[in-house]
This record gives structure tokens, sequence and C-alpha cells, in this order.
């Protein structure tokens, strides 16, 4: 239960509140903070896959690594901030959001 129903326990209550959320709620910056908690929850799911494969790693350097290229692509999703040669990588294979959605799954993946 733990390795196959914790992950399909994340992606099914992620995907409820971001269905309300996107519904629901109403202000100014909504389609920011979609991107923001879509990143979050994606990179949830990917924490959670994780479980039960490897030993959990204690280094703080590697996860200071893995979560500030985690803000950098999602500040780079919405338009705030740009690095030329992860920009110019993005662009040669063609980033959309499914792109952004695997990288974003991959970094909750390696972070433990």
């Amino acid at each position: 239960m733990r390795r196959y129903g914790i992950p399909l326990i994340v992606i099914i209550i992620s995907s409820i509140g971001l269905y309300l959320f996107k519904n629901y709620a109403f202000f100014t910056y909504k389609g920011t903070m979609v991107v923001i908690l879509t990143a979050l929850a994606l990179f949830i799911y990917g924490v959670y896959l994780n479980i039960g494969k490897s030993k959990k790693s204690d280094t703080w350097i590697k996860k200071f690594i893995v979560f500030s290229f985690f803000i950098l692509l999602v500040m780079m999703q919405l338009g705030l901030f740009r690095v030329r040669f992860i920009s110019i990588f993005l662009d040669v294979i063609g980033a959309d959001n499914l792109i952004y959605s695997m990288l974003y799954i991959y970094l909750g993946f390696i972070f433990f």
C-alpha cells in the first residue's frame, strides 16, 4: 500500500484541490498561484514515488541544489526570471507544460 497507494492518494488529493482552487478562488494572481500549486503537487508526487526505492539522503547540499533548481524552473515558467543556457536548452527540446511537469516530478524524485 505504501509504495503504490500513497502516490495515488497524492494524485487524487492534489487534483481535487487544484480543481477546487481553479473553480472557486477569485483573486488577481490566480494564474500564478495555479502554476505554483501545480508545480508543488508534481514535486510532492515525485517525492512519494521514491518511497522504498533508496536510502534517504541526509545531505543538505543536494537538497538545496534540487530545491533551488525547482524554484528557478517555476520562476522561468512564470516568466519572472530567465537563464540563457537553460532557456536555450528548453527551447531546443520544445519545452511546454509537459516538459516542465516531467522536470518537477524528476526533481521531487531525486530530492531524497
